[in-house]
């Protein structure tokens, strides 16, 4: 579900939001790697939450399909259950700063430099 690629050295990373277009449910966040280095976007489509700072330390990233997330992934964020299909995918983020979430139907990762 997590290209090889993104989860490579994610953490020692930097991630910005870039773009967000409400629209499309197209989310966009600009990661350098401090290891490599290595320069890339994540792209979030069909997105459907955000809660993320526009910019934050990475130090870990998963994708768990939100009909399988268990009743800690409930307690610990205010998604409305009704707002989800069970093929969204929560996208967590640990970082220095806390976690962060992101809900999307599917994350693409391209290579800038």
């Amino acid at each position: 579900m997590l290209p090889v690629t993104l989860t490579r050295y994610f953490h020692d990373s930097r991630l910005n939001v870039e773009s967000y277009d409400c629209n499309g449910r197209v989310l966009v966040v600009r990661i350098e790697k401090e290891i490599g280095p290595e320069l890339g976007r994540i792209i979030f489509k069909g997105v459907s939450f955000i809660s993320l700072p526009s910019s934050l330390a990475g130090e870990k990233i998963r994708a768990e399909l939100i009909g399988e997330v268990g009743s800690e992934f409930w307690s610990m964020w205010p998604v409305a259950r009704d707002w989800l299909e069970p093929d969204d995918v929560a996208f967590q983020i640990e970082s220095q700063d806390g976690p962060c979430l992101v809900v999307a139907k599917s994350l693409g990762y391209e290579l800038i430099a």
